[in-house]
């Protein structure tokens, strides 16, 4: 069974910095189903980036998205 899993996430307007978060994603095994901006002030994007997760490994992936991977 796939459950949708929704993180608010900001970056910095600099070259890579998405791709940053989008490749930690990536490298944990996720499947991106949705991606959008919230809101860009000051240098800043918040984005909502809705994920497609198997509901079994769902706390074993969640370890692997620690912010200080970003």
């Amino acid at each position: 069974m796939k459950i949708p899993e929704i993180l608010i996430v900001e970056t910095i307007h600099q070259p890579g910095s998405l791709a940053s978060v989008l490749l930690v994603i990536a490298e944990a095994g996720l499947a991106i189903e949705h991606l959008t901006a919230l809101r860009r002030d000051q240098g800043r994007t918040l984005w909502e980036i809705t994920l497609e997760m198997d509901c079994d490994p769902v706390l074993l992936r969640a370890d692997r998205l620690a912010c200080d991977q970003l």
